[in-house]
């Protein structure tokens, strides 16, 4: 089932079980796991100013973890690539 979300988000589309338990669990587990790489970045998230004004007036970056899987301008993969790829296969299938 595709549900569209009436939301500041809705451009965000949930589709259930096109992951399946078995697949979520591995990925789970790795990303999890002790030898999962997370890379400190100062900002985690980036809104446009318009969007910033609804959630925040006061509005200060956010800092945390991230790994970035594939990044396309400089056509760099991370060694987890290959993990997370069938996922998003499976999602953009799904969507269609």
């Amino acid at each position: 089932m595709i549900i569209k979300n009436d939301t500041i988000f809705d451009d965000v589309i949930i589709i259930d079980d096109v992951i399946p338990t078995s697949y979520q669990d591995h990925l789970a587990n790795t990303i999890s796991g002790d030898a999962f790489p997370w890379y400190w970045q100062k900002e985690v998230v980036s809104y446009n100013s318009s969007f910033i004004k609804i959630i925040n007036d006061n509005w200060i970056p956010i800092y945390g973890f991230s790994h970035l899987f594939y990044c396309k301008p400089i056509n760099q993969q991370s060694s987890y690539y290959d993990m997370i790829l069938p996922m998003v296969l499976m999602a953009c299938e799904a969507g269609d």
